[in-house]
């Protein structure tokens, strides 16, 4: 799990609620709980460092359910956040695993949503529905765009 503390500490309640020993999943390493950092780049080499320990401890799936951390103390400003959204996609094919993004809609503008969501996933769920995101934009593309922003 990664993700601003607030929201970490949701789902892990959410957890708790459906039955699951959090405490244990986490002492046992199966559930990391990843706060966020300074910049993308040390948040994206967290992220590769537990995926490479759990993919040396034997783990042959991991999941990770992000929720990023917009204009939360202690996290980078939106610009490099993007570029960290873009970079995820290809960082976790190195990895056998699943990536959900989850987005607070509410709290979060329209420029954030369209650049920091749609852009950077290639494919997104709709309807309950895992589609082709056609709002998706390659990586070296997004960066380039991003140096005119």
């Amino acid at each position: 799990m990664f993700g601003h503390d607030e929201a970490n500490e949701k789902v892990v309640e959410l957890l708790r609620k459906k039955g699951l020993d959090t405490d244990h999943l986490q002492t046992s390493n199966r559930l990391t709980v990843i706060t966020g950092g300074p910049t993308g780049e040390r948040m994206l080499g967290t992220i590769g460092a537990t995926f490479q320990e759990a993919v040396e401890s034997g783990c042959e799936c991991i999941r990770l359910l992000g929720n990023i951390g917009w204009s939360k103390p202690g996290w980078p400003d939106d610009l490099d956040i993007l570029a960290f959204e873009s970079k995820v996609t290809g960082a976790a094919k190195k990895f056998p695993c699943v990536v959900m993004c989850m987005y607070d809609v509410a709290s979060l503008s329209g420029n954030i949503m369209v650049h920091g969501a749609y852009e950077t996933h290639p494919l997104t769920f709709v309807g309950n529905v895992l589609r082709e995101n056609p709002f998706y934009v390659g990586v070296d593309e997004y960066l380039e765009r991003l140096k005119t922003v």
